[in-house]
């Protein structure tokens, strides 16, 4: 047995499930900077983690009976001060998360490599100093370019996803424009 086989026959753990994700949203990444913006991106000494995040539940009134119902959900975030990434294990079926059946009732559940890869754009976006450009060029607007920028990049990578329609729509504007390494380090 090698050792790519032992490491997928051994037992799964949160750690080992979380590794093979990053592994694959980075080295998609890696290829796709290549490709596009003739460099590597750069994550600093990147953390990454599992955790429980929010989910915006509603009341609502269905055949006369009040239930809950999830209205959005955060399935991962960055912190671009302490360079850390947190996933929500939702994102992971290996994981087996209690609420990722009930949140399938009502909304599409991205995958783990996509909401992984959607951080590590952000985490190349401070890195690289982007993100502090932007929010002192156009305050709290900047957020606008930062996340349309990462759901632009990412549905590119791994597939169309339902996040950030609008901001996605309007950094794609900026592509045809002017191309995309140039849109992205605008």
């Amino acid at each position: 047995m090698n050792a790519l086989e032992a490491l997928y026959s051994e037992e799964l753990t949160d750690e080992r499930v979380l590794k093979r994700y990053y592994t694959k949203s980075k080295a998609r990444l890696y290829d796709f900077f290549v490709k596009n913006m003739d460099r590597l991106p750069y994550f600093g000494r990147l953390r990454i983690g599992l955790a429980k995040l929010p989910t915006y539940i509603a009341l609502v009134k269905e055949w006369g009976r009040v239930k809950l119902r999830p209205i959005g959900k955060v399935f991962g975030l960055y912190s671009p001060e302490t360079n850390t990434i947190l996933i929500d294990p939702v994102v992971m079926p290996e994981l087996d998360d209690p609420e990722r059946a009930w949140l399938r009732k009502y909304m599409d559940i991205p995958s783990g490599e996509s909401v992984l890869g959607h951080e590590m754009v952000h985490s190349d976006q401070a890195n690289t100093g982007l993100m502090d450009r932007l929010y002192r060029k156009y305050g709290q607007q900047a957020r606008e370019y930062v996340e349309g920028a990462a759901s632009y990049i990412c549905d590119a990578i791994f597939g169309k996803s339902g996040c950030y329609g609008k901001l996605k729509a309007w950094f794609g504007s900026l592509v045809e424009k002017s191309g995309l390494k140039r849109a992205y380090q605008s």
